[in-house]
């Protein structure tokens, strides 16, 4: 036991240390935990409890005090920070007056992660700058995401021990591909696991019984072919282990995958919606190369007329593609290695990676309309994959020239159909709609045109504007 002044505290707060007499909940526990984030996001730190800086005599918290003030820190940093950070405590006792106190050192330990503040809504990500804390400005974003960009995600330690036993649905689909037993020796040669046994954090998504943030994924099949329209079916969020939600996936996509029967020469033929393999080989590219470093879901969204399988984060090397049909091109580098090569040698993934020229191979029999292609940027990855029996192709924004079909059995007459055609995807004025019909505004147009679909609940009209505005209803009327 030492005398306080004989403890190795520093005086200062610094752009690794920060002094706090006592660590207070609620709102004022915004605070600390700032700083928190702000250690785990820069180059780590150690926050000391129980320092008063303005009266040294009173420094120092009893073994009460001390346990109160670790559980408040479990309790609040597990609320509202994450991912989870890495941190652990030390004691340092001392004798003042011949009575033992403590200095509780927390260390917050720097990973190759992001780190976010989640407080009455709201996300901020903060960093530590020399002596204070700070909200991160965007330049220190794109700082933050360039220095995780260059180590893979998938290739992070962790502190979890292999245990085949946690890993059946891995070791069943391995055998299933390859009729022989997957083994430790494999696994050890692709990272998998270090030699002290501890996995890799992209080896962490295959585990069964799995529920983690990294692997969520949202499917949702949309009555219309826009968003816009508030009738959809959805699957429900799904975050389990990687190889259960491509099963998931797939089955969902399965139920909106119909078929058409084309009459050949000998017999039949069966023409699904979405190519299957291309359906395949599109959730695999998604798992494969989604930036796991952001928070956001892989999205699986089903139109009449489109598959889109959306991954969050840039394909690299590319930083934006608009509307590329020349899918095969695009030759990306692996953005999570491990997770590839796990892929790999399940048989779920070719040896050059990408997929998208088996995609392109799937629709080559189909016309332009009918042909797969990608939008990206530096957040997301889109793929496009269009309904092969859906007469139209990709509906395009600016089409003016629907086929539609009413919910309520309503024949549109030609003039009719223009109209809603016209006014699909954005409010039109009257002004607008008289110059595509070529006629006058009248009450005519006012009320026996426009009224009546107003009427038949197909058209909607806003007055909350200087010049009302109509705009189709998407819930009653479909494009065909």
């Amino acid at each position: 036991m030492v005398e306080r002044e004989l403890l190795e505290i520093p005086e200062l707060e610094t752009k690794t240390t920060e002094l706090k007499q006592i660590l207070n909940s609620g709102d004022k526990a915004l605070s600390w935990l700032k700083t928190v984030v702000g250690f785990a996001n820069t180059l780590g730190g150690s926050l000391y409890i129980g320092v008063n800086q303005s009266d040294v005599a009173k420094s120092g918290l009893t073994s009460k005090i001390i346990d109160e003030q670790v559980q408040l820190f479990i309790r609040e940093v597990k609320e509202h920070i994450y991912p989870p950070i890495v941190y652990n405590f030390e004691y340092l006792p001392f004798l003042h007056d011949d009575k033992k106190l403590y200095i509780l050192k927390i260390n917050i330990t720097k990973r190759n992660e992001i780190y976010y503040l989640k407080f009455n809504g709201f996300s901020s990500v903060f960093i530590r700058e020399e002596g204070r804390t700070s909200l991160a400005t965007p330049s220190q974003m794109n700082a933050l995401f360039a220095n995780k960009a260059m180590y893979p995600y998938d290739k992070e330690k962790t502190d979890i021990k292999f245990d085949k036993n946690n890993f059946t649905k891995l070791y069943k689909v391995y055998y299933e591909n390859n009729g022989e037993a997957l083994n430790e020796k494999i696994l050890s040669s692709i990272g998998f696991f270090d030699q002290e046994g501890f996995l890799a954090r992209g080896a962490t998504l295959f585990q069964d019984n799995l529920h983690l943030e990294e692997t969520l994924t949202t499917c949702q099949y949309w009555f219309n072919v826009s968003k816009g329209g508030k009738k959809y079916l959805t699957s429900g969020d799904l975050n389990k282990n990687i190889l259960e939600n491509i099963d998931l996936i797939l089955d969902f996509i399965n139920k909106y995958n119909y078929t058409l029967e084309k009459k050949k020469n000998r017999g039949r033929e069966t023409i699904y919606s979405y190519p299957q393999r291309a359906v395949f080989e599109g959730i695999i590219n998604a798992y494969a190369h989604k930036n796991y470093y952001l928070n956001a879901p892989i999205e699986i969204n089903i139109y009449p007329d489109r598959l889109e399988i959306v991954s969050p984060g840039s394909l690299l090397n590319y930083r934006e593609l608009k509307n590329e049909y020349d899918i095969a091109s695009i030759l990306p580098t692996r953005r999570n290695p491990l997770i590839s090569e796990i892929l790999r040698l399940i048989k779920y993934m070719e040896q050059k990676g990408s997929g998208f020229d088996l995609i392109e191979e799937e629709y080559s029999l189909y016309d332009r309309n009918h042909q797969p292609f990608v939008n990206a940027d530096s957040s997301f990855f889109a793929l496009t994959m269009p309904n092969v029996n859906f007469a139209s192709g990709v509906i395009k924004s600016t089409t003016t020239d629907l086929k539609l079909q009413t919910n309520n059995g309503y024949q549109l007459s030609e003039k009719e159909r223009k109209i809603l055609s016209y006014c699909y995807y954005e409010k039109k004025t009257i002004s607008e709609i008289a110059a595509l019909l070529g006629i006058k505004i009248s009450s005519y147009l006012r009320n026996d045109i426009l009224g009546k679909l107003v009427n038949q609940h197909l058209l909607e009209k806003d007055v909350s504007n200087k010049a009302d505005t109509y705009l189709t209803n998407r819930d009653e009327v479909f494009i065909i």
